[in-house]
């Protein structure tokens, strides 16, 4: 094993460390200050953490001279988490913040008046017509850090002020004259200046501080590679931050000198999601930290104690006179000279950058010219690797060399050895020693190209899995996204329109942990004293795991997936388009496997088809379950399905009759209750698909005497079916590219991706069929109905898909349905049709008639409980409808304390308009919202946020909106869409998705004001409901829903609502809280988006279908 002394690290981040630092550091970690135990064990908070971050942050203001003193010109000294990426976002939620108020208060100034309504509309105008923040875009990190800024405030106000690829054909490596940049004109309207000191990747630096007037412009820098390897004037900066993990320290925290004057006058957040800004995290949120010293959050003491240790070695070593950074400056400009001049002295090196803008911390080159280079620079970092000179390998992004000088890093072993010519070969004569590379023919080289581009490709696929090549870690983070987070997931398992299923289990990953179920089912006996039969899955450590298999089989075929993004990404020949087009075939095979087997038909699906043959063990449970009982879980459309069977023998004639053998005897349906059923008396045994069938089950021929399914909604299984989609979509993309450099066929692709989309209106019993193809009908598309009619089948390009149909068609046999014409991929078929769900009325969801004593309310995100056990009695509020808010009013006047019905409000509740007042202890219900008292609301589970417009209610533990506060009823306002329902039986979270929310208050509304188009106030949008009743199907949604159709438009010419409403009277005006309303219209983009492309518009509107819960249906608290 090679020693420290022998081997040098030049790895361009995490850097080596001074040995005096780890060795020092060996020892704290055992025993710190005498303490008797290791640093990484003292508190955070305990003294000894204290005086090491005073004296971290003493030794960085002594080496870069930085003014700590308070006031607007003082600067804060902090330290945070999530590496330079996450200062990428909040120095654009902070600047934008910053922005935005001074923008406000400039704005109240000139108007002389603080009229909320002008001010807000002014500085709403002044953001869309001014706001900008400008990057200069001179390598991969700073471009990242404005790509991340257009995603968080939109590319319309990220003003690129240069980019210096256009200045050196297409690549970064040199940085245009500060006359060429285009920095936003007025400085006022400028957020910040945003650029990366020294980029890393590309080996470019700015020789000192950019040409811009730092008194009219907030100039924020990214010094990540660079920080404490050179003078720096801080006072030009109004912030500075960068990864400890290069010359500071250990990667895990991230340094931050923030200007006193941008801790302070920020936009408040509910201002900012007005104006549709960011609101960031509160763990990069600078003032938070600042105000707590850096200990908002726990922060990793033993690094900040490395980084202390490393600038305490800097100051010793620095000069009595002048800055004390000054000596490891000239230091760093000595070695990265060194460096440079060997590189130069050989033309077989060529230095990437231009010579100007040389980086001295990242020195990237390449070898030889474009013919041999590959085969050069290999050969080179194979001799380095020999003689222990590691980590000389370029970015995977633009390949060949890269030296990085970082502060510890000694480079006279290099220099003296690795790049002597004589020893390597590299000198002039290059091409006689390692041989000659002929070029490459130009379908080769065309190739070539191509199967760079797939591997570009890949890469993507490989970020998507969260997977690095050959790294254990990796694959174990990627095989999670089927895991549940935090804890697990705890489902709820009833079944609808019963009461024979009722409970809950909890998954982690394929493991079904913890559960408990009650089944009421008339072939099966409660035990004597008991309404129901429960079943509890084991917690014994001896007991054997409830798995399922098919999220099993998913981590085998994402593991697989793995395997090949490695060989093609790293490993595979670039110059080998079969390799490349093989692996593809096989990276979309295995994904496209995983996601039918997370779809999986339950009718089709093998998984449903083993509890026969392959029943659980019965010590899974505790006790274990009557032998006449099948228990079998499945997955089937991203959701958990189990069914509960109870069997009987084949030949049973209602006797008991052992099952195997002298094993314990079957109950249930005996010959009395036959004889009575037979004589028209007694219970009718239920009807089910397998009522006729005969199973091997434990050795013995048995019957389904009953038999109940449940399917339970697992969001993080839905998680992963999105993602597979999008994986499988991005593979796609690759092999179509590479096909067409291959010059393979249309035909020879038999992976085009197709749509389906069914919607039945009962009004008119048509069906309707819209077919849309990826690729133009050819030979092998047929579309067709199944021999039962109650299926369509697509079939293209030697792929099936199919979707049941949400109504009935009459007839028998298969039907063959009209195509596409020839060359086109898209047409739609009518067909007449029969309704097969019933006519019932749409649910209100979580009324007060299903809620009771043990309901306990929770933030939907994160779990905290809002409020617990004070509310005793829930009562629903009258709706909107003007006779039942009279009828109301009249009989429970509440100035009127005789009137003699002091109980009635228990039973109808109060209405919105005569002095309604929350109740301790009652919480009043509406379609929408929960009415408690302030009192009833748990401190724990809120946190009380007022702004200019509404009184907020926020989830304390995250932050998120959950109503807000009503002052006229003196109560809050918790609004459903953004909570969960529990009971105090069994825990069970249980919510809906917010679709269903606002087509149940669309009904509402409907039912309520008689008319179908409403108006909001904040959105200004029409809304129009063209539809009620109808139902439909896709590839997406291959099981029937029943929905309601919603148009929706911009108004025309802006009209206000009140102008909208003078013109037509069959307009309504529906009000919702602003965070409502937001949400509405994004669920309606959202489906909007999910419909073929040619139902998206209808006769100038957009068009929305948004699931409906009717009769009994739904998750019920």
């Amino acid at each position: 094993m090679p020693s420290r002394e022998a081997t040098a690290y030049f790895g361009a981040g995490p850097a080596p460390l001074p040995t005096a630092v780890l060795e020092k550091a060996s020892q704290v970690l055992l025993n710190y200050n005498d303490s008797g135990i290791g640093i990484t064990e003292i508190s955070h908070r305990s003294g000894d953490a204290a005086k090491i971050l005073e004296d971290t942050k003493s030794a960085l203001a002594q080496l870069l001279d930085i003014p700590t003193q308070e006031g607007p010109d003082g600067y804060q000294i902090i330290f945070l988490q999530g590496g330079g990426s996450g200062e990428f976002s909040a120095s654009v939620y902070h600047m934008t913040a910053l922005w935005v108020e001074k923008r406000r208060q400039q704005i109240v100034k000139e108007l002389g008046e603080e009229d909320e309504t002008k001010v807000f509309e002014a500085l709403r105008k002044a953001v869309d017509d001014e706001f900008k923040l400008d990057y200069l875009v001179t390598g991969s990190w700073s471009l990242k850090a404005s790509q991340e800024a257009a995603r968080l405030v939109g590319a319309n106000h990220v003003n690129v002020a240069v980019d210096s690829r256009k200045a050196n054909n297409g690549k970064f490596g040199t940085i245009p004259s500060e006359s060429s940049w285009s920095l936003t004109s007025n400085p006022a309207h400028s957020g910040m200046v945003y650029f990366c000191d020294n980029e890393t990747v590309d080996g470019v630096e700015f020789p000192a501080f950019p040409n811009i007037d730092s008194d009219k412009y907030q100039v924020i820098a990214d010094m990540s590679s660079n920080f404490l390897s050179r003078k720096v004037d801080v006072k030009r900066y109004s912030a500075i931050f960068g990864g400890a993990q290069k010359n500071v320290g250990t990667t895990g925290i991230t340094i931050a000198i923030i200007k006193n004057s941008l801790l302070t006058q920020l936009a408040k957040p509910d201002l900012l999601r007005k104006l549709n800004l960011p609101v960031g995290p509160v763990v990069l949120d600078w003032p938070t930290i600042a105000k707590n010293n850096s200990l908002y959050n726990t922060l990793p003491i033993f690094d900040v104690w490395i980084a202390g240790q490393v600038m305490q070695s800097l100051i010793s070593k620095a000069s009595t006179s002048g800055p004390k950074i000054a000596t490891q400056q000239t230091e760093s400009e000595h070695k990265a000279s060194l460096l440079y001049g060997i590189l130069d002295k050989y033309p077989v090196y060529h230095v990437v950058p231009d010579k100007t803008v040389r980086s001295k911390m990242n020195i990237c080159f390449r070898i030889g010219s474009e013919e041999d280079r590959d085969d050069k620079e290999k050969k080179f970092l194979a001799g380095a690797n020999d003689r222990l000179l590691l980590g000389c390998k370029g970015h995977r992004s633009v390949g060949g060399c890269r030296i990085s000088n970082y502060n510890a890093v000694s480079v006279e072993k290099f220099v003296g050895e690795h790049l002597d010519e004589s020893e390597l070969g590299l000198a002039d004569r290059s091409h006689v020693i390692l041989g000659h590379t002929p070029k490459l023919d130009q379908q080769r080289e065309r190739r070539c190209c191509e199967c760079h581009h797939v591997n570009n490709i890949m890469a993507a696929v490989a970020r998507r899995l969260d997977a690095k090549p050959r790294s254990t870690s990796r694959r174990n983070a990627t095989t999670a996204l089927l895991a549940p987070r935090d804890q697990g997931s705890t489902l709820v398992v009833s079944s609808h329109r019963s009461e024979a299923v009722k409970g809950f289990i909890t998954r982690n990953g394929s493991n079904i942990t913890k559960g408990d179920v009650q089944l009421r089912l008339a072939s099966l006996p409660p035990p004597r004293g008991q309404t129901s039969y429960k079943l509890s899955i084991s917690t014994s450590p001896s007991a054997p795991a409830l798995r399922l298999k098919q999220i099993a089989e998913v981590r085998t075929l994402i593991n697989s997936s793995l395997d090949v993004v490695d060989a093609t990404t790293w490993t595979g020949d670039k110059r080998d388009a079969n390799f490349i087009s093989g692996q593809l075939t096989l990276l979309h095979e295995n994904i496209r496997d995983a996601k039918a087997v997370l779809k999986a038909d339950p009718a089709a699906s093998e998984a449903d088809k083993t509890w026969a043959s392959d029943p659980l063990d019965d010590k899974i449970f505790d006790p274990p379950p009557p032998p006449n009982l099948s228990f079998h879980l499945s997955i089937s459309d991203a959701a958990l399905l189990l069914h509960v069977r109870t069997l009987e023998p084949a030949s049973s004639t209602g006797s008991s009759t052992p099952l195997g053998g002298g094993g314990p005897s079957f109950t249930g349906f005996g010959l009395r209750d036959r004889l009575a059923h037979a004589l028209g008396a007694g219970p009718r045994p239920p009807a089910h698909d397998e009522a006729e069938d005969v199973f091997t089950y434990r050795g013995a021929q048995v019957r389904v005497k009953e038999k109940v399914r449940v399917e339970s909604q697992d969001p993080s299984l839905i998680s992963a079916m999105a993602k597979l989609a999008a994986l499988e979509h991005t593979v796609e993309l690759g092999r179509r590219a590479l096909d067409v450099v291959m010059t393979k066929s249309d035909e020879s692709n038999s992976s085009a991706m197709a749509n389906l989309y069914t919607e039945f209106l009962p009004n008119i019993k048509t069906l309707t069929v819209t077919t849309v193809l990826d690729t133009p009908r050819n030979d092998t598309t047929a579309l067709s109905l199944s021999s039962d009619r109650t299926k369509l089948i697509l079939e293209h390009n030697n792929r099936t898909h199919d979707v049941t149909l949400p109504a009935r068609i009459s007839g028998q046999g298969p039907q063959n349905l009209q195509l596409p014409n020839t060359g086109e991929s898209q047409c739609a078929n009518r067909i007449p049709a029969e309704p097969f769900f019933g006519e019932e009325e749409p649910i209100a969801l979580w009324s007060a008639t299903y809620l009771n004593s043990q309901t306990r309310v929770h933030c939907k995100h994160c779990n905290a409980l809002v409020s617990s056990d004070k509310i005793r009695d829930w009562k629903n509020l009258p709706s909107e409808a003007w006779a039942e808010m009279m009828d109301l009013w009249h009989c429970h006047k509440p100035d009127e304390p005789d009137h003699g019905h002091e109980d009635a409000p228990a039973k109808k509740g109060y209405a919105a308009g005569n002095k309604l007042r929350a109740q301790a202890g009652v919480g009043l219900v509406d379609v929408m919202s929960f009415l408690l008292s302030e009192g009833d609301c748990t401190v724990e589970g809120r946190s009380l946020k007022d702004n200019d417009d509404i009184h907020q209610v926020n989830c304390k533990k995250c932050d998120t909106i959950l109503g807000y506060r009503d002052p006229q009823t003196e109560g809050i306002r918790l609004q459903k869409p953004y909570l969960a329902l529990s009971s105090q039986k069994n825990g069970a979270l249980r919510s809906y998705d917010a679709a269903h929310w606002f087509s149940c208050y669309l009904h509402q509304a409907i039912e309520t004001q008689g008319v179908r188009k409403f108006v909001f106030p904040t959105l200004p949008h029409e809304i129009w409901v063209f539809s009620t009743n109808l139902a439909y199907s896709s590839l997406e949604c291959p099981e029937p829903k029943q929905a309601m159709k919603v148009l929706f438009k911009a108004r025309e010419g802006g009209q206000d609502v009140e102008t909208l409403r003078a013109g037509n009277l069959l307009i309504e005006t529906l009000t919702l809280s602003p965070s409502l309303e937001e949400l509405f219209y994004r669920v309606l983009e959202q489906e909007n988006a999910k419909l073929p492309e040619s139902l998206q518009i209808l006769m100038g509107w957009q068009v929305a279908v948004l699931p409906v819960l009717y009769g009994s249906d739904g998750i019920q608290a």
